[in-house]
């Protein structure tokens, strides 16, 4: 009895141990969908984010992940010290800022980490010999012969993972939307609910670009939702067509405080409003009208639901 037990139990964890792995992989190829709509968009060295006309190495990864519901920094150098370590050398986090140094330091030996690497890790490079140690490149893994990337030659594009690149290798990143849900999702969503719970009866707010807070302006609902993620580090597209284009669908009943609820209440396919999730009774919204209030969460607005998103952050920047 105790043996039987004993394989039921290696079973469950072997079979555990395979879906997560599938779901890994489902999110990576999801992304490299992302990535493929963009191949052949032109390079520009600092292009403007949340812009996809242009891209460098950096804002590339960025927007791919962010269509994917995961939130990256915008340069490489933030990037590298964000998600989870998979391999790097010692004290990398120094190339995030550069430092001088009389010759070429350490970097990864392509051969050694190979085993460890996986499609769709984040490769950060320094293959430059001008006596400055930082990043200067960040990239896409495919596999050891291919790397996924924006170049000043070609743009956006697959190209082949040559000697140049594999020794320029500083560390090897992987961003997972799992391994941040639980943790920064709690956090950040917490500070949002806090925030847009207290502008309850609120019927004006600062613009997000008046630092000195004197310019007011009514408050819609997707206005609302960019604001109370604002407060908390988090740029929002303005209006809720674009929001919906951003984070990770899932089902009303899975919802947790400060996901987005997108709602067409007359059904003629366009976006009516966009509220937070308070609980499975409530959501929170504002209107021009009405201002910030709380919404019952009744069966009609609920079979009004187009879509449920939950936005999943490795940082804010």
């Amino acid at each position: 009895m105790k043996i039987t037990f004993i394989r039921l139990l290696i079973i469950f964890i072997f079979t555990l141990s395979l879906g997560t792995k599938a779901s890994a992989m489902t999110y990576t190829e999801n992304v490299i969908k992302s990535a493929n709509h963009y191949l052949g968009t032109p390079y520009e060295f600092g292009a403007e984010y949340e812009t996809s006309q242009k891209f460098d190495c950096s804002s590339f990864l960025s927007t791919i992940f962010k269509e994917n519901g995961i939130w990256i920094p915008r340069t490489s150098k933030e990037q590298l010290l964000q998600g989870n370590l998979v391999v790097a050398v010692q004290d990398y986090e120094q190339f995030s800022t550069g430092f001088q140094k009389n010759s070429t330091g350490e970097r990864l030996q392509f051969d050694s980490i190979l085993q460890d690497i996986q499609r769709g890790d984040i490769i950060f490079f320094d293959a430059k010999d001008d006596g400055v140690e930082e990043i200067h490149h960040v990239a896409m893994y495919i596999n050891e012969y291919t790397l996924l990337h924006a170049t000043q030659s070609y743009g956006v594009n697959y190209s082949h993972f040559s000697e140049y690149w594999k020794n320029g290798i500083v560390a090897v990143k992987r961003f997972s939307k799992d391994s941040y849900e639980q943790k920064q999702n709690q956090i950040v969503n917490d500070s949002v609910m806090k925030y847009a719970t207290s502008l309850i009866g609120a019927q004006q707010l600062p613009t997000l670009a008046d630092v000195n807070e004197t310019v007011l302006t009514t408050i819609d609902s997707s206005f609302f939702v960019q604001h109370v993620y604002h407060h908390s580090g988090l740029s929002l597209p303005r209006s809720s067509e674009e929001m919906l284009k951003i984070g990770a669908s899932l089902p009303l009943t899975e919802a947790k405080g400060g996901d987005l609820l997108f709602f067409d209440y007359d059904e003629d396919g366009k976006l009516d409003y966009v509220g937070l999730y308070v609980n499975s009774d409530s959501f929170l919204t504002s209107f021009q009208s009405k201002g910030v209030h709380v919404r019952e969460l009744t069966t009609s607005r609920k079979d009004d639901i187009v879509d449920v998103k939950r936005l999943y952050y490795t940082g804010f920047y």
